[in-house]
């Protein structure tokens, strides 16, 4: 299952960079190429320590969680599990990097409900932060504000469901319809929903939300940079919205770390904030590979660090 995840990344990547590249065609390639240019190995460092400040923020979180739900896990081996689980974000949602909860369960015994609900946590918190930020796309273009509010009022809704998730048993006589797989994982839902409300109440909901807007910020202002050292227009809250809302869109098409979708929506509000495609196109790919692909690469060498490192122990 693992080896089949790990060509679903590779199969991602190759598709990524045949499309990066017949954009850089289609647009401009020679001001796509000069765009591409301004952006040193200086300035490349500076986007790429942003994009790891996030990702360790994330990774501060996220041993929190485990340690509110009763796992003390080793910060070294824990920050290993954690980076290894970046080499499946190009699955759908996201959701290979569950793949976490099989090396805690093994290495740990962490309880796959547990796990799965500090997964779970991770996302839901991460969307509502993207959805504040991509707030600040109506300061800065005066558009979006339908999107915002049904996604905000979906948040709501989910909210209000996983801090009463004895809601659900309302839908329990009704699973025997349901082919037994399926209904043997919704069964479990109400579980995996109660030991995630537990992390989205109070001052536990407000931390992690704190942490996941510093992190996303972080990789916003990244993004702002990106547009700075190629001398194209867009603020710092331009570039945190712009980033924000890119995300936010790729997230919602469930497609493999968002791909298309996320650049997509970025280079049409480049271009709105007065870009040429060519630098927008530029941007964008700078920007993915300095946040997406840069999570990947770090993943992929984690993965086998982590497998080791839990051999050892066993």
């Amino acid at each position: 299952m693992i080896g089949n995840k790990i060509r679903y990344v590779l199969f991602s990547a190759v598709a990524a960079v045949i499309g990066y590249i017949l954009f850089a065609v289609w647009s401009d390639f020679n001001g796509f190429i000069h765009a591409l240019s301004k952006i040193g190995w200086a300035e490349g460092a500076a986007i790429l320590g942003l994009s790891l400040l996030n990702y360790v923020l994330r990774f501060v979180r996220w041993q929190w969680y485990l340690s509110l739900l009763g796992h003390a896990i080793p910060a070294p081996q824990s920050a290993l599990i954690y980076f290894a689980g970046f080499a499946l974000t190009t699955t759908p949602g996201k959701a290979g990097e569950a793949v976490r909860s099989l090396y805690l369960q093994k290495g740990f015994k962490v309880p796959l409900s547990h796990s799965l609900a500090a997964f779970f946590t991770e996302r839901f918190v991460d969307l509502l932060a993207v959805l504040l930020l991509s707030a600040l796309v109506v300061v800065a273009m005066n558009r979006y504000q339908g999107l915002l509010i049904g996604v905000a009022l979906l948040l709501g809704a989910v909210l209000l469901l996983v801090q009463r998730p004895a809601w659900l048993n309302v839908a329990t006589p009704y699973l025997h319809r349901l082919p037994a797989r399926l209904a043997g994982v919704l069964e479990k839902i109400p579980h995996l929903l109660s030991a995630a409300g537990m992390l989205l109440k109070g001052r536990i909901l407000f931390g992690g939300l704190l942490l996941s807007l510093v992190a996303w910020g972080a990789e916003g202002v990244a993004f702002y940079l990106i547009l700075h050292f190629m001398e194209l227009p867009g603020s710092v809250i331009a570039g945190i919205a712009v980033y924000s809302i890119a995300v936010l869109a790729g997230a919602l098409t469930f497609l493999p770390g968002g791909l298309g979708g996320t650049e997509a929506v970025m280079i049409l509000l480049l271009v709105a904030l007065g870009c040429a495609p060519a630098d927008a196109g530029a941007a964008t790919i700078v920007c993915r590979l300095t946040t997406l692909w840069f999570a990947v690469i770090l993943g992929l060498f984690a993965w086998p660090a982590a497998h080791r490192s839990l051999s050892a122990s066993a």
